[in-house]
């Protein structure tokens, strides 16, 4: 969940859109000298931006590693029964492992990477619009 919060962040961030902060006035008089009804941002508009920062774009293919790679990990789990001593018939004394398929966390982390690129893709376009 951690991890999703951060890549939402991440895009928010590289698209520019960070919100605004908004103080609200108090009961009692705080600050009497500053006018508490706006906002603290209130000259930061969407930025436009010609290229996505690199090192948001860095945050933003770990992650997508990181998703692919547990994802795969998932995908690639099964259970082995390993016998006792390796020989031992009937399943007496047996235990089950869960062994992870390589070949599946590696495809997964191809496709966090390839969907992170789609999504670096996207913001990129978006920051800069066709005309």
């Amino acid at each position: 969940f951690g991890s999703a919060l951060l890549f939402t962040s991440l895009v928010r961030i590289g698209g520019g859109r960070t919100g605004k902060w908004v103080v609200t006035a108090r009961s009692h008089g705080a600050s009497s000298n500053s006018d508490m009804t706006e906002g603290l941002l209130q000259g930061s508009e969407q930025k436009s931006v010609h290229s996505v920062d690199p090192i948001v774009g860095l945050g933003i293919t770990l992650q997508g590693i990181v998703f692919g790679s547990l994802i795969g990990a998932a995908l690639g789990q099964r259970q082995v029964v390993v016998p006792l001593w390796g020989w031992v018939p009937f399943g007496i004394g047996a235990t089950t492992e869960t062994v992870i398929d390589g070949r599946w966390v590696a495809g997964g982390v191809l496709m966090g990477t390839l969907s992170s690129a789609v999504v670096l893709l996207w913001m990129r376009m978006k920051s800069n619009p066709v005309e």
